[in-house]
């Protein structure tokens, strides 16, 4: 059996053994917009303590039903609960197959702004502006990035244009690149090399993401025009920490912790956070060109590591006194198309001090301050003065050139 990753093999084995049992109930979920397939579906019986969930291709298998008629349930992030009545028989299997819609809620539904209401809020609420919130609480401990979570909103479309660490062209009805803002806690997010994207922030972080389709609120800034995503991080008054790790198929870990304390005696909250992530992205194809060469393709190695301090001071002048110094550091290695890319690579590190400044009635009751900063130094390096170019044949030809990427060499260190 040819599986592509571990934990494939594993629920394709579980699938063909389940399947031979008694009062089994089979399926696939799929997505009633496009027909896709849904992986990591929750399936369970309500009122029993029996379940499972879908595999790659959106098929799953529930085994050892008791008798009689059940309620079988479907949740997945970002979808909407589908539940089907199922009639259990000793000695059957029953085919179940079923397609779940896409949860939005309206801006009406939600919270976006507790300390204050904004003007532009509120008239967008009056026009129906449509703005589609996703619950963090729901994405902690899942195998998936926050990409393939807002892919199956309404209007929202993640591509990415490679393995893990490639960077995730978002569209937003219509509109895709600088035109949709990403925001991480209203600070912008997008990068100018795409070093740091979305699915860099781990989901065990994120209290709510927020998906703009309309007006954008004016206190982002930035030039989002009419669409916008702002991933919120988890803001506890109390002790709070967590730990994760996952592995994933391509030789994919990642892993991270967050800790949280409050210091009463100085009023004074101070949080600490780390994450990494590696991928080997290897995996052999064959050549469109040439039939029956096969290709393998293993120069898209990914390393990260990212982090935070954040001070946060209380029972001060101002409603909300934060400063927070986040780091990111990663390497990258560049695989080619039209030909076999064995040493270009890029690397960076990004280092930033960020204070917030909020006050409400400052100076006089009809003016409210926010204040954001962005202190920060970081240096993009790019790696490509290869003398030969590699075919996906195996040949090797000198380049007098040099670099495999264009017409010259590049050792560049970017400083932003």
């Amino acid at each position: 059996m040819n599986c592509i990753g571990k934990s494939l093999c594993l629920q394709t084995l579980l699938f063909v053994a389940v399947a031979a049992t008694a009062q089994t109930v089979v399926g696939t979920v799929s997505d009633c917009g496009g027909g896709q397939a849904l992986a990591g579906v929750s399936v369970k019986v309500v009122g029993a303590s029996v379940g499972g969930a879908t595999d790659g291709n959106g098929k799953y298998v529930v085994g050892n039903i008791p008798d009689g008629s059940h309620t079988l349930e479907f949740s997945f992030v970002g979808m909407k609960t589908v539940r089907r009545e199922v009639t259990a028989e000793r000695g059957t299997r029953t085919t179940l197959n079923v397609c779940m819609d896409a949860a939005t809620s309206e801006l009406d539904e939600v919270v976006v702004e507790a300390r204050n209401e904004r003007k532009d809020l509120t008239e967008a609420r009056r026009q129906g502006v449509p703005v589609s919130v996703i619950d963090g609480k729901l994405l902690a401990g899942r195998g998936t990035t926050i990409a393939e979570v807002i892919n199956h909103q309404t209007g929202v479309k993640v591509r990415r244009t490679g393995g893990v660490g490639a960077e995730s062209k978002i569209n937003v009805r219509g509109l895709e690149g600088n035109r949709v803002q990403v925001y991480l806690d209203g600070k912008p997010l997008n990068t100018p090399d795409g070093s740091f994207n979305i699915n860099d922030i781990p989901l065990q972080y994120i209290d709510r993401i927020e998906i703009y389709k309309g007006i954008v609120p004016p206190e982002f800034g930035g030039d989002g025009l009419g669409s916008a995503i702002n991933v919120v991080t988890i803001d506890v008054d109390e002790a709070y920490y967590d730990v994760q790790y996952s592995y994933g198929s391509y030789g994919q870990h990642e892993g991270g912790a967050l800790y949280k304390h409050y210091f009463p005696k100085t009023k004074m909250m101070v949080a600490a956070m780390y994450g990494f992530g590696y991928a080997k992205n290897d995996y052999t194809m064959e050549s469109p060109f040439i039939p029956g060469l096969k290709i393998k393709r293993d120069h898209d190695r990914f390393r990260k590591h990212l982090g935070a301090i954040t001070v946060d001071f209380r029972d001060t002048y101002f409603d909300e006194f934060e400063i927070e110094f986040p780091f990111y550091v990663n390497k990258k290695q560049l695989q080619g198309i039209s030909s076999n890319i064995r040493h270009a690579e890029t690397s960076g590190f990004l280092v930033v001090a960020e204070p917030k400044l909020t006050k409400e009635h400052f100076l006089t009751d009809q003016l409210d301050m926010r204040f954001s900063g962005l202190l920060g130094y970081g240096v993009n390096h790019l790696s490509d003065t290869s003398s030969y170019v590699y075919g996906f044949d195996g040949t090797v030809r000198p380049n007098s050139y040099r670099g495999e990427l264009g017409t010259a060499p590049n050792l560049s260190n970017d400083k932003l």
